[in-house]
């Protein structure tokens, strides 16, 4: 971290900025547009539809105080963040008064299915109607902690794995996934110090770029593309309800249309609807642009636990931001070995076909390197077939290639270990993963296992050793035995 100091006031600043915008929101939540202009919030206030005193936060900054905690006593454990929430609902921890209200359906589900049993990654709502912004308002503490830990200055494949997971947690749907990874993206690009403008611009640009090459989120993609112009429209187009699309909208059109913290959270809960969350997001992206300092004093003065919560936001950016940057192996550049798989990877999943600009859009290397990569898959006996119209590569699965012999040792070893791996990526079962692989490769050790386990994990696969036969973890009765490990 080049500036240590400014990203630890920045961290400060995130923090304060979503728990006062959030307290700002929560007594007119619910009310629409047009009572707002009528009666527009210009302080802090009490009342609303759930009769809060003044300066009263919801179920967003419970949820970003559970996420805080945990990355700073675990760094990213999805456990231990399940674990916070669910003590949150049951037993009122890190509440304004001792009192749980405003939580949303889809959450509710998320944490009930947690506590039966179902682990994290699996308790998020993959349904349409479950695209509510109950992750969108968490995920900007594990956005600072990846910048902190690993100077990241935009969304590559590791960061993304991490914002997703944390997401699926509670909302499954790509919908959700999308709108944390290009919200994370633009803090990242606000971080690095650029201007304003520029900034959000990049972060919505180069978090597009990065999606528009993963098949999983295509169909939702072209929703997003209206960021790329959200600092023109009118106040009329943006919408403000709880979907997580109009939340992400409405942050970003309040941050870049204003001039001022203050300016930028009483827009964005003068939209009305989800007013809330949108001052909460909005809240935690003028924050961090303008610094804690620019919060109102007597915002600060009225808002629960402010002083307390502005000690863990300095204790949370200390904790996230070491002497140091520490390497982390996960952020390395990618082995020649694990390029080729994810070309098969590519290859195996597209019908199709990929053609080599594919390729290029999808993997950092040139046409030569990619076609090196295609005949080494060959050699490991890859029927992978090229049809001359477009130059489109394609996997016959029908039949099997028969190599000539390798005479080179090194290359023969290289080849068998390929030969393994594709199999691999081909035909495991979803269950009883490394009985099947002892029962396939019957002479390969379990430690060679559990490097080509490892191997292909670090490629975004999720294998594991002794999953439970007879449990299915998108059974919501299904309840996982305590023994073994997931």
């Amino acid at each position: 971290m080049k500036n240590r100091e400014r990203f630890i006031k920045q961290v400060e600043g995130a923090v304060l900025g979503s728990v006062v915008g959030d307290a700002l929101g929560v007594p007119a939540e619910f009310m629409s547009r047009r009572e707002m202009q009528k009666h527009p919030v210009t302080a802090m206030r009490s009342g609303g539809a759930h009769q809060q005193p003044a300066g009263t936060w919801s179920d967003d900054t419970s949820m970003v105080l559970c996420t805080m905690d945990s990355l700073m006593e675990h760094g990213v454990d999805y456990e231990d963040q399940m674990q916070r929430f669910s003590r949150w609902l049951s037993a009122a921890e890190n509440t304004a008064h001792g009192e749980v209200f405003d939580v949303g359906i889809t959450v509710q589900k998320a944490i009930h299915c947690f506590d039966r049993g179902r682990p994290p990654v699996f308790c998020g709502d993959k349904a349409e109607n479950a695209c509510g912004n109950g992750s969108l308002m968490r995920i900007f503490p594990t956005a600072l902690y990846l910048c902190g830990q690993y100077s990241l200055e935009s969304l590559d494949h590791h960061a993304a794995e991490i914002i997703h997971n944390t997401s699926y947690c509670t909302h499954a749907h790509p919908r959700c996934l999308m709108a944390c990874g290009i919200f994370c993206n633009v803090i990242f690009a606000l971080c690095s110090g650029k201007p304003l403008q520029e900034a959000v611009q990049r972060g919505v640009s180069d978090a597009l770029a990065y999606y528009r090459r993963t098949d999983f989120f295509r169909w939702v993609y072209r929703e997003f593309t209206s960021l790329q112009s959200i600092h023109r429209w009118r106040e009329q187009e943006v919408k403000s309800s709880g979907f997580v699309l109009h939340t992400l909208q409405a942050a970003l059109w309040c941050l870049l249309t204003t001039k001022s913290y203050d300016q930028c959270v009483l827009k964005a809960v003068n939209l009305g609807e989800d007013t809330d969350t949108t001052a909460a997001v909005a809240g935690a992206l003028a924050g961090l642009w303008y610094g804690k300092e620019q919060i109102p004093p007597d915002w600060r003065c009225v808002t629960a636990h402010y002083d307390e919560i502005e000690e863990r936001a300095r204790r949370f950016a200390e904790t996230i931001v070491p002497e140091k940057n520490r390497p982390d192996p996960t952020f390395r550049k990618i082995s020649r070995i694990s390029r080729v798989l994810s070309v098969y990877h590519l290859i195996l999943h597209c019908p199709e076909g990929i053609s080599m600009e594919g390729l290029r859009l999808s993997l950092d290397g040139c046409t030569k390197t990619f076609q090196r990569d295609i005949a080494l898959l060959r050699q490991a006996g890859e029927n992978i077939r090229v049809r001359s119209k477009g130059r489109v590569y394609f996997l016959d699965q029908g039949t099997y290639a028969h190599p000539a012999p390798i005479k080179n040792r090194i290359q023969e070893r290289l080849v068998q270990k390929l030969r393994r791996l594709c199999l691999v990526m081909r035909e495991i079962p979803w269950e009883n993963c490394d009985k099947w692989y002892r029962e396939t490769f019957p002479h390969v050790s379990r430690r060679t296992m559990q490097r080509d386990f490892a191997q292909l994990n670090a490629l975004g696969y999720e294998i594991r050793y002794d999953r439970w036969p007879d449990y299915d973890p998108f059974d919501e009765d299904a309840i996982p035995p305590k023994e073994g490990r997931y």
